[in-house]
């Protein structure tokens, strides 16, 4: 299984492709929701990927079986732990094949120093989430799954959006790392810049 999880490596894959924009155009942006950490005896309950602007968000229940194809469809797959979690946990409930590099952020952050899960980091570098789900964690995230399962569709429209912004972000956190790595300087503005340009750009 191929893995980057250093930011020389990430140079060494960019360079490949002549610049960071037509890189990202052969990358997706992957995170699950599960109901425990364990691959066995918990549910996946969603699987997001996040590419070309349009995040595609896949439901047990209803089209979970779609997001093989189309994580596999990147030469480049992007997540937070991955390598750890998301990925095993794919493999083992849907069979997903390694056949992409895998560029697990939660190293290559802690190679500038980030340390932590996902939403601290996001709130040390300032890049927010929608007002909707803000506040929300992974443990609202299987109450969410829950509540679903008994009939609130609210429920699961909102299990839905904090998905798309754990994807979402992910993006961000790369063009962090990238421009870091590149001695860019980066502030808070350039992150909310790139935040909003999603938002704003987004195909739902």
């Amino acid at each position: 299984m191929e893995r980057i999880r250093k930011f020389a490596q990430l140079q060494d894959e960019i360079s490949k492709y002549g610049s960071y924009d037509n890189f990202k155009t052969y990358i997706g942006s992957m995170d699950i929701e599960t109901t425990g950490l364990c691959k066995v005896r918990n549910t996946l309950t969603v699987a997001g990927i996040y590419s070309r602007n349009t995040p595609r968000v896949y439901i047990n229940g209803k089209d979970l079986e779609k997001a093989k194809d189309d994580i596999e469809s990147h030469d480049y797959v992007v997540t937070f732990n991955g390598d750890r979690f998301d990925i095993p946990f794919l493999q083992h409930k849907i069979g997903l094949e390694h056949n992409f590099i895998s560029i697990d952020m939660m190293y290559l952050l802690r190679e500038i120093g980030l340390k932590g899960g996902l939403k601290k980091i996001e709130s040390e570098l300032g890049i927010t989430r929608h007002s909707d789900v803000v506040n929300t964690t992974g443990l609202d995230a299987v109450r969410l799954w829950k509540q679903h399962l008994r009939g609130d569709e609210r429920a699961l429209d909102k299990l839905v959006k904090y998905n798309i912004e754990d994807i979402i972000n992910l993006e961000v956190l790369l063009n962090y790392v990238y421009f870091r790595g590149e001695n860019y300087p980066v502030s808070r503005n350039h992150i909310q810049y790139w935040k909003q340009d999603i938002m704003e750009n987004l195909h739902l």
